[in-house]
């Protein structure tokens, strides 16, 4: 009888390592990481938000979020906005999160759309191809 005790015991451990490696931040889609930014943005949590950005443009969010966050802090101010996830639209080779800013005092909002790409598999936000998306679509519109 010991032995079928040994199996059931190391495919529960078995069943809890794999459990446990699957948690964590999912950036399998655009749609998953679009939502884990705004989820962060929303907690104010500055290493999850700056992880949701392309390895290239991480450490500046962070720094730029850091400060940010730091300074209202110190004011004893809450974020002034509240994010939620609209979308995720494709426009020719662009793939892009559409992110609503609610202004909690106004109740105003307007949507941005923030370019997402793939770098090593996974799903990234990246303000350098969201910068190039919109100087695009402004020549488009005063193409003549």
């Amino acid at each position: 009888m010991p032995r079928p005790c040994r199996y059931l015991s190391f495919a529960l451990l078995l069943a809890c390592l794999l459990t446990l490696s699957a948690c964590g931040p999912d950036y399998s889609t655009p749609e998953a990481t679009a939502q884990n930014f705004v989820k962060a943005m929303n907690a104010d949590d500055v290493d999850a938000s700056a992880d949701c950005f392309v390895s290239a443009e991480r450490e500046k969010a962070r720094e730029e979020w850091k400060k940010a966050s730091e300074k209202r802090k110190q004011e004893g101010k809450e974020m002034q906005a509240e994010m939620s996830f609209k979308s995720v639209e494709k426009d020719g080779n662009w793939t892009l999160a559409v992110i609503s800013m609610k202004d909690k005092g106004s109740g105003k909002s307007f949507d941005m759309k923030m370019v997402v790409v793939e770098e090593d598999g996974k799903w990234k936000l990246s303000d350098k191809k969201s910068e190039e998306y919109q100087k695009a679509k402004l020549e488009e519109m005063f193409k003549k």
